[in-house]
C-alpha cells in the first residue's frame, strides 16, 4: 500500500542548506524525520521500503545530498516531482518505464532522474484524500476551506487533552463542553464550529463516525482520544452533509489516528500554575513495526489534573460581583435560614439558637450566601486512553485493516452545599405550624436554606469507550481505490451526585408533629436553627444520594470506491461513491435506588430510543479547462447524499463546489451546500427532567412591572434558580441549513512557502430545535407568549418553567476566516515559519421563535446556564511563530479574543467584557548524546494575563470555555524514542 509523509511545509529548495540532526534508525522512520526536518514532502509505497538499519545524518547539508546519504546502499532513488514533493521508489528496468522528473525540477543530473514511472504514476493519481472530499487529490487546496494541525503542532502546543487544544482555534466559539465547565459540566469535551450548538459539527475519527459521549448523546467526546496517538487533525470549515450526512452544518473535525510509526517512544509531562495548582502529569506509549506486508502500532496514554477551586483567584472567589460592576449572584438559601412570616422576610440574628419569635430579625439583600467558598472552578479528572491499529497487505492491491480503541474518562466536581426553596421545588414543602422546631405556630410555605452541615456536594461522572473498525481496502483497475468496513462504538457513562436531600423525608421531617411521630422512621428536623444545628440524626435521615446510567451505542457498514471516470483535456473526470447502513441506539437510566424527589439536583429522566440509517452518496470532480502547463485551470466538484432514518424520514442533500486558477498564483473558490442535522435521540426520547436552572426573571426588575405585557406583579429579586421542566419531543423533524463559502488562496512565486487564503462564510439554518428556558421566560415577559409554560403563584413569584423540545427556532451566521502561513528559506540562524489564524463573526442572527424578531448575538456573552449561545467574539485569532535550528527548536504562540457585551443578571444594564490577549512559549532540545531523547519546557499565558470578569457567567464570574482561569502554566515534557 501507499505511504506518505507530509512535512508542515508545502514548498522547499531541496539546494537550500539545512543542520539536519536524523539519528540512526530504520530506513522508514529515518525517511519521515528527514522530512520533517527539511520540511519536505516525501512519498514513497511502504512496500519498497525496507526496515533497513540507517545512519545517522548530522550537520549541515542540501536536503538532496541528506537524502542521497539516507538511501545509500537501499537500491532506491528519489524522484523530484515538484519544488515541494519527492518520490522515493526502485530505479527502471527498462527505457519504457524511465520518467524523468520535470525540468524544473531537476536538481542534479544523476540517477535521481530515472525513477519507475508507473511508481510514480500510482502516487500522481492516488494524490491526497482531504477531509471535505472522498476523492483523492494531488492538489490539497479544495473547494472549501481546511486547516490541517499536524502532530508537530500539536507537540508545540503543549496541550494534553484535545479539548484544550481545539477551544483556543479561532473557529471554535461558543458552548463547547471541558473539564474547564464545573457546574454544568459531565467530564467530556466537545466541538463547537462557528458557534452553533455541538451537535452541529460532526466529529469523525480516521474519517469514520463514532457513539456520541456523556449522558447527553448528542456529540463525540474529545476526552476519549489522547494527542499523543493522533497524527493530524483536519477542519473543514464549511457545511459537508452532501459529503457526510448528519451533523455536519458548521463543518466536520476529522482526527487522524497515528499509524506507520517504527519505533518505540516513551514520553512523560508534568506542569503546573505558577500558584502550585492544577496539576497536570501525563506517561504516554508509542510503539510500531513496519514489516514487509504490513504494519502494527499501539499507543497508550495516563493522564491526570488537579482541581482549581474558585476561592484560589482573585476574579471568581466572590459571588457578589458589584465591585467590578457585575450583579450579587448569591444565593438566597442560607445557612442560617431565610423565610416569610406574615409578609415580613427574617433571618436569625447573630448566633441565637432559633427558639424563639424573638431570636429573628428583618432580613436584608446583605443576608445571602457566597456558595464560592465550596466550588471546584476546574474539576480534576482522570483519563486513560489505548489505541491499537494494524494493517496486512493480503497482495500487492489489497490490504486488511483492523483499528482499536477504549478510553476510560472520570472526573469529580465539587458544587456547593444543597440548597433548599420550599415554595419552588418539584414536591410540595411546607413547614408545619407544629413542627417541633417551628417557632412561629404557623405554616411556612417560603422557607430556605443552605444545608452546610451535609457539606459541599460532589458529581462523579464515568466514562467507557470503546471503539472497533475491521475492514479491506485496495486498488483495481489500476487507478480505482475501493474500501469497505465494519464499524462498532460504544460508551457507557454513569453520574453519582452526593450529599443530596431525600424530599419526601424532608416533607415528612417538617411536616405535622403527630405525623412524624406516626411514621416509625422519620425524624423531625430543625430548619430554623444556626448552621450546624441540623445534627447527625437528622442529617442520616436526610442524606440521598443519585446515580444514573447510559449507553449510547453505534454500528454498522460502509463501502466507498473512487478513481478517474473518464479523461478529458483538461484532467481527469474523477468520481467517489459509497453507500452505508448503520444503527443508534441510546438509553438512560435512574439507578432503582434514587429518591423519587432528590433536592439539590436534576431529577434523573429516562431516555430510550434507536434507529436505523441507510445513506448512499456520489461526488464528481469535473476538470472544466485547464491548459497546457496546467498553470491554468477551472474545476467543478458535484456531490450528493440522500439518507433514510427509520424515526423521522428521509432527506436529500447536495452541494456544488467551484475552483477557478487564473493566475498561477491564485486559487479562487467557492461552494454552496445543504445540510442537515437529525434530532438526537435525547432530542426525541428524553422524558421530563427537572432542575433548578439559573435563570433571570425579567418580571424581578422594578422597572418592567406593569410595564411588560406578562410582569403584571413583581417576582422575586433575590432568587436565581428556578424549578424548570426539561424534555424530549419523538415528533421533531431534522434541523435544515444552506451554506454558502467563497475565498482565494495566494500563492506568490516571489515569496515560496508564503500562503495566504481567506475564506468568507454564510449560514443559514432552520428547523432549529430548542428548549430554552430563559428565552420562553423572556418572551412571555416581553409579549405574554407561552403562558402555559411559564407558571406564576398569586403574588408573581416564577414557580416553573415548562420547556420541551421543539422545530422553532432559526439562524443565520456569517463571517470570515484568515489563514496565513508563511515558511522562511533556511537561513544560517535557522529556520522560521510564520502561521496567523483569525475568525471573523460579522453576524449571527438567533431568532427561537417566528414570532420574534431575530437578535445579533455577534459580540455578546449569553451564559449557557441562562439558555445563552455563549461567547461569540467577533475576533479570535492565533499567532504562531516557529524556529528550529540543529538540535533547538522553539515556539511563540499569540492568543486573542475579542471584547463581548453581556448583560448584567437582573437589570437591564450592560457590560463590556474586556478582550484577551495571552502569550505562549515552548523551547525543545534535541541531546545527540541519548538518540531519541527530546526535551520541551513551555509556559503557557507567560504575562499571567487574568481571565476577564463576566457578570453573567454562572461558572466563576469568567466563561472557562473562551478564557483561561489558570494563569501563568508552566510545563515541562521528556520524550525518548528507541
Amino acid at each position: 500500500m501507499l505511504g506518505i509523509s507530509l512535512a508542515t511545509a508545502v514548498l522547499a529548495d531541496t539546494e537550500a542548506r539545512v543542520q539536519f540532526a536524523v539519528p540512526a534508525s530504520t530506513l522508514p522512520a529515518a525517511l519521515i524525520e528527514l522530512a520533517r526536518q527539511a520540511q519536505l514532502s516525501l512519498v514513497f509505497a511502504t512496500a519498497n521500503v525496507p526496515n533497513n538499519p540507517t545512519v545517522a545524518i548530522t550537520g549541515t547539508l542540501s536536503p538532496r545530498l541528506a537524502l542521497e546519504r539516507l538511501l545509500e546502499g537501499s537500491g532506491l532513488v528519489p524522484a523530484y516531482l515538484g519544488d515541494n514533493v519527492v518520490s522515493i521508489g526502485p530505479p527502471c528496468n527498462s527505457a519504457a518505464d524511465c520518467a524523468p522528473a520535470p525540468a524544473a525540477a531537476q536538481p542534479g543530473t544523476g540517477a535521481e532522474r530515472y525513477v519507475d514511472a508507473r511508481v510514480i504514476e500510482q502516487i500522481i493519481v492516488r494524490g491526497q484524500l482531504r477531509t471535505g472530499s472522498h476523492i483523492n487529490q494531488a492538489n490539497y487546496l479544495g473547494s472549501g476551506p481546511v486547516h490541517v494541525l499536524s502532530a508537530p503542532e500539536i507537540e508545540a502546543s503543549g496541550a494534553q487533552s484535545l479539548g484544550d487544544l481545539l477551544r483556543f482555534m479561532p473557529a471554535v466559539i461558543g458552548n463547547q463542553t471541558s473539564t474547564a465547565v464545573s457546574n454544568g459540566g459531565d467530564g467530556t469535551a466537545t466541538v463547537t464550529l462557528r458557534g452553533l450548538p455541538a451537535g452541529n459539527t460532526l466529529v469523525l475519527v480516521n474519517g469514520r463516525r463514532s457513539s456520541a459521549g456523556g449522558l447527553a448523546g448528542d456529540a463525540f467526546d474529545l476526552n476519549t482520544l489522547a494527542p499523543a496517538a493522533v497524527e493530524r487533525i483536519e477542519i473543514l470549515k464549511e457545511g459537508a452533509s452532501a459529503v457526510y450526512g448528519s451533523d455536519a452544518i458548521a463543518g466536520v473535525v476529522n482526527i487522524i489516528m497515528k499509524s506507520g510509526y517504527d519505533g518505540v517512544q516513551l514520553g512523560t509531562q508534568y506542569g503546573s500554575t505558577q500558584r502550585g495548582d492544577r496539576a497536570t502529569r501525563s506517561t504516554s506509549l508509542l510503539a510500531g513495526d513496519n514489516g514487509s506486508r504490513g504494519s502494527l502500532l499501539f499507543a497508550a496514554t495516563v493522564f491526570e489534573q488537579d482541581p482549581l477551586w474558585s476561592r484560589d483567584r482573585a476574579v471568581s472567589r466572590d459571588a457578589d460581583g458589584r465591585p467590578r460592576g457585575g450583579a450579587d449572584l448569591r444565593s438566597s438559601a442560607t445557612p442560617a435560614a431565610r423565610f416569610d412570616v406574615g409578609g415580613n422576610t427574617l433571618t436569625l440574628d447573630g448566633t441565637a439558637a432559633g427558639t424563639r419569635p424573638e431570636d429573628f430579625r428583618a432580613a436584608s439583600d446583605e443576608d445571602l450566601y457566597d456558595f464560592r467558598e465550596y466550588t471546584s472552578a476546574l474539576v480534576p479528572s482522570e483519563r486513560s486512553n489505548v489505541y491499537a491499529s494494524a494493517q496486512l497487505d493480503l497482495n500487492e492491491h489489497t490490504a486488511a485493516i483492523a483499528q482499536l480503541g477504549f478510553a476510560d474518562n472520570e472526573s469529580e466536581a465539587t458544587l456547593a452545599p444543597t440548597p433548599v426553596f420550599t415554595a419552588f421545588e418539584s414536591l410540595p414543602l411546607t413547614v408545619s405550624a407544629t413542627n417541633a422546631y417551628n417557632p412561629f405556630g404557623t405554616d411556612i410555605t417560603d422557607l430556605r436554606r443552605r444545608f452546610v452541615e451535609l457539606g459541599a456536594r460532589e458529581q462523579l461522572n464515568r466514562s467507557q469507550t470503546a471503539r472497533t473498525v475491521l475492514g479491506l481496502e485496495g486498488l483495481a483497475g489500476g487507478n480505482w481505490e475501493w474500501d469497505a468496513s465494519w464499524h462498532w462504538s460504544r460508551t457507557e457513562s454513569e453520574e453519582i451526585l452526593g450529599r443530596l436531600i431525600d424530599g419526601d423525608r424532608l416533607q415528612r421531617g417538617i411536616g405535622p408533629a403527630a405525623d412524624c411521630r406516626a411514621d416509625a422512621g422519620c425524624v423531625p428536623v430543625n430548619l430554623f436553627g444556626p448552621p450546624g444545628s441540623v445534627d447527625a440524626r437528622q442529617l442520616d435521615y436526610l442524606r440521598a444520594a443519585t446515580q444514573v446510567s447510559g449507553q449510547s451505542r453505534l454500528y454498522g457498514l460502509e463501502a466507498n470506491v473512487s478513481g478517474p471516470l473518464a479523461s478529458r483535456a483538461a484532467g481527469e473526470l474523477m468520481l467517489a461513491a459509497g453507500a452505508s447502513w448503520r444503527h443508534e441506539s441510546t438509553s438512560s437510566r435512574a439507578e432503582p435506588g434514587n429518591p423519587a424527589h432528590a433536592l439539590g439536583g436534576s431529577d434523573i429522566s429516562a431516555a430510550s430510543g434507536n434507529r436505523s440509517v441507510a445513506e448512499g452518496w456520489g461526488e464528481v470532480l469535473v476538470p472544466l479547462w485547464a491548459d497546457g502547463e496546467d498553470a491554468h485551470r477551472v474545476d467543478l466538484d458535484l456531490a450528493g447524499r440522500y439518507s433514510h432514518y427509520s424515526d423521522f424520514g428521509h432527506t436529500a442533500n447536495g452541494k456544488l463546489g467551484l475552483r477557478l486558477r487564473p493566475v498561477p498564483s491564485v486559487l479562487l473558490r467557492g461552494t454552496w451546500s445543504q445540510g442537515f442535522r437529525a434530532p438526537s435521540l435525547l432530542d426525541l426520547y428524553e422524558t421530563g427532567r427537572h432542575t433548578q436552572a439559573f435563570l433571570t426573571d425579567p418580571c424581578a426588575v422594578t422597572a418592567n412591572v406593569g410595564t411588560l405585557p406578562g410582569c403584571a406583579l413583581p417576582g422575586d429579586p433575590t432568587r436565581t434558580q428556578y424549578l424548570t421542566v426539561i424534555g424530549g419531543n419523538a415528533g421533531l423533524e431534522a434541523e435544515q441549513s444552506n451554506s454558502l463559502s467563497a475565498g482565494l488562496v495566494w500563492t506568490p512565486a516571489r515569496a515560496p512557502g508564503l500562503m495566504v487564503a481567506l475564506d468568507a462564510f454564510r449560514i443559514e439554518q432552520r428547523d432549529v430545535v430548542d428548549a430554552s428556558a430563559q428565552y420562553i421566560l423572556d418572551l412571555n415577559a416581553r409579549s405574554g407568549a407561552f403562558a402555559e409554560r411559564v407558571l406564576r403563584d398569586a403574588e408573581g413569584n416564577l414557580q416553573r418553567v415548562n420547556a420541551t423540545n421543539i422545530n422553532v427556532g432559526e439562524r443565520q451566521v456569517s463571517g470570515a476566516d484568515l489563514d496565513l502561513r508563511y515558511r522562511l528559506p533556511a537561513l544560517p540562524v535557522g529556520r522560521l515559519t510564520l502561521s496567523l489564524e483569525t475568525s471573523y463573526i460579522h453576524e449571527y442572527l438567533d431568532q427561537l421563535d417566528p414570532s420574534a424578531p431575530s437578535e445579533d448575538i455577534s459580540g455578546r456573552f449569553a451564559d449557557e446556564a441562562s439558555g445563552g449561545m455563549g461567547a461569540i467574539p467577533q475576533w479570535k485569532s492565533r499567532l504562531g511563530l516557529q524556529w528550529s535550528r540543529a538540535h533547538w527548536e522553539a515556539s511563540y504562540r499569540l492568543y486573542y479574543a475579542s471584547e463581548l457585551e453581556e448583560q448584567v443578571p437582573n437589570s437591564m444594564r450592560r457590560r463590556e467584557i474586556d478582550d484577551w490577549l495571552v502569550h505562549d512559549v515552548q523551547l525543545v532540545r534535541r541531546f545527540g548524546l541519548l538518540e531519541g531523547l527530546r526535551v520541551a519546557l513551555g509556559i503557557d499565558n507567560v504575562l499571567d494575563r487574568a481571565a476577564p470578569f463576566s457578570a453573567s457567567a454562572f461558572n466563576d464570574n469568567v466563561d472557562g470555555r473562551t478564557h483561561d482561569l489558570r494563569g501563568r502554566y508552566w510545563y515541562a515534557r521528556l520524550t525518548q524514542e528507541f
